[in-house]
């Protein structure tokens, strides 16, 4: 009996002891649960900076509940490539800045893909009158360099010296054909040019219209809804 006795008050002493912990569980104490340097769980009421930095860590309640989490510091490596994540969305910004006053410059230029067709045919119009011009032009030049050198030829071959005034003919019509065969060549890269030009302009006015005509769209079923 006094045995029990003593085990009775031996209880009793360890529930009043253990009280003031409980009630100050109940009263926001917090705790910090992580995973040590072993990778055991640990909670307490401090953490070491290191493991805090590297492993992260769980602010939680006395009944374990978790309150907030705190990730591990970032190593080198994320916060490069956080760097590099920042600096692709900063240049998609820009570009799509950019694309849209491109879209507000061709809008004022053409409402509708069919403007910018007949612009198109309009400016390849004019270069194939530049081209015929010239093609004209060299085709006389080279009838004119075929009749002196045919005149050279005879008089080689009745054995008189060609004059300097006819060889320098021959070389300044040469020279005249070699430059207008540069130019028509151009002529004809600029029409290249202005195709692929006009194309992708044609291609993004088809695109603009159709999100228009869906605002459009949207608008007006927002409306009667």
């Amino acid at each position: 009996m006094p045995r029990f006795r003593h085990l009775y008050l031996s209880s009793l002493l360890t529930l009043t002891l253990a009280a003031p912990v409980a009630w100050s569980a109940g009263n926001d104490v917090t705790f910090f649960r992580y995973h040590d340097a072993n990778g055991v769980l640990v909670m307490g009421s401090t953490i070491p900076a290191d493991i805090a930095k590297k492993n992260g860590y769980e602010v939680v309640d006395s009944m374990g509940r978790v309150i907030r989490k705190v990730p591990p510091a970032p190593t080198e490596e994320e916060i490069q490539a956080r760097k590099l994540q920042k600096l692709q969305e900063q240049r998609e910004r820009e570009r799509a800045a950019l694309q849209a006053q491109e879209d507000e410059k061709l809008l004022r230029l053409y409402a509708v893909p069919e403007d910018a067709i007949q612009a198109r045919e309009r400016r390849f119009q004019e270069i194939d009158t530049q081209i015929s011009f010239k093609e004209g032009a060299r085709h006389n030049l080279s009838i004119r360099r075929t009749n002196l050198e045919k005149k050279a030829a005879d008089l080689e071959k009745s054995g008189r010296e060609v004059p300097k005034d006819i060889l320098d003919q021959l070389a300044s019509l040469s020279n005249q054909i070699q430059r207008l065969d540069q130019e028509i060549a151009a002529l004809k890269q600029d029409k290249q040019d202005v195709e692929q030009d006009f194309a992708r302009k044609i291609e993004r006015l088809r695109v603009l219209v159709e999100e228009r005509r869906r605002a459009r769209l949207k608008r007006k079923l927002e409306g009667s809804s």
